[in-house]
């Protein structure tokens, strides 16, 4: 398949289609997976601290902490987060992240490249080679629109539907790896999740 021929494809239909995709969605998924990991690294970070420093280095004041006793009737301390604390701090998260650019067009260009280079491969299976090298730019374009519609082994909107679980996976690990929860400090992520009152704005911007 040569790559002029792919190129040569005009990606408004597919673009208009992916830009109806509840996007909002999308990115509350990835934020979703972007708590699970913030939470995820905070409670491990709180048990390193606990365990090196005990418990003189936890701020009590947080109204998530609870004081208790182990096993062995040593004085310890607890996190207690509910149901409606993860609902919190995903809508702080999501708030944090309301200045990124307009995710429809970075999930069109995405769902646009995927599905033409699958519908290409697709026509090149099916009919050869050689017998694409042959066609003219506008009889490509045809066939593959063909193979993305009328010979189209699955609808369209469900290999969009994929596409999109794809992209929103792939984005809550940009997001992941640009606040890089693990090497923050209990303070910071307290800070991030809206645990504790900020010492300075918090400012998320990834890039994407």
């Amino acid at each position: 398949m040569t790559t002029e021929k792919r190129d040569s494809l005009d990606p408004e239909f597919i673009e208009g289609m992916a830009k109806t995709f509840p996007v909002d969605e999308l990115l509350d998924l990835a934020v979703m997976e972007l708590t699970k990991n913030i939470v995820s690294a905070y409670c491990e970070k709180f048990e390193a601290v606990l365990t090196d420093q005990g418990v003189k280095a936890i701020d009590l004041s947080l109204p998530h902490f609870k004081q208790t006793t182990d096993d062995s009737g040593n004085p310890t301390v607890e996190i207690i987060l509910k149901d409606k604390d993860f609902d919190k701090i995903h809508a702080r998260l999501r708030e944090l992240l309301d200045d990124l650019p307009d995710l429809s067009v970075e999930f069109a260009r995405f769902a646009w490249t995927h599905i033409i280079a699958w519908a290409s491969d697709l026509a090149e299976e099916n009919l050869g080679p050689e017998r694409i090298e042959a066609m003219t730019d506008r009889e490509f374009n045809d066939t593959v629109y063909d193979f993305i519609h009328d010979k189209n082994p699955e609808p369209l909107e469900k290999r969009l539907k994929f596409l999109a679980d794809v992209w929103a996976e792939d984005l809550g690990r940009v997001l992941i790896e640009a606040v890089d929860p693990p090497s923050r400090n209990l303070e910071y992520l307290e800070g991030l999740m809206g645990l504790r009152p900020e010492k300075a704005p918090i400012v998320l911007k990834p890039s994407l």
